[in-house]
Order: structure tokens, then C-alpha cells, then sequence
């Protein structure tokens, strides 16, 4: 039971995390800066912001 809430818990967090990235890259205003934000995931240097930060 324990081990289904963790893998429950941890889905959502992910799924979070990755509507963040894909706004990230859908506010990009042009081709160029949607490749830079890209190369920026790629190389960790991309941190999603949670909300109220």
C-alpha cells in the first residue's frame, strides 16, 4: 500500500514538473529562443518553478 501511494505521489510530481517545462518552451517567442530553451533542459540548466516562487 505504502509503495503504491509513493509511485502515485511521485507521478504527479513528474507530471507537474513536465507541464512546467512544456509552458517553459510554449512561451518561447520565436524558433531561435524554443532551440536555446531546449539546449538549456538538455544541459540541466533548466529548473521548473513550482507556483508562488
Amino acid at each position: 500500500m505504502l509503495s503504491f501511494l509513493i509511485a502515485k505521489i511521485s507521478g504527479w510530481l513528474e507530471q507537474a514538473e513536465r507541464g512546467r517545462t512544456d509552458a517553459y518552451l510554449a512561451s518561447a517567442a520565436d524558433l531561435p529562443e524554443l532551440e536555446r530553451r531546449i539546449r538549456a533542459i538538455d544541459r540541466g540548466q533548466f529548473q521548473p518553478q513550482t507556483e508562488g516562487n
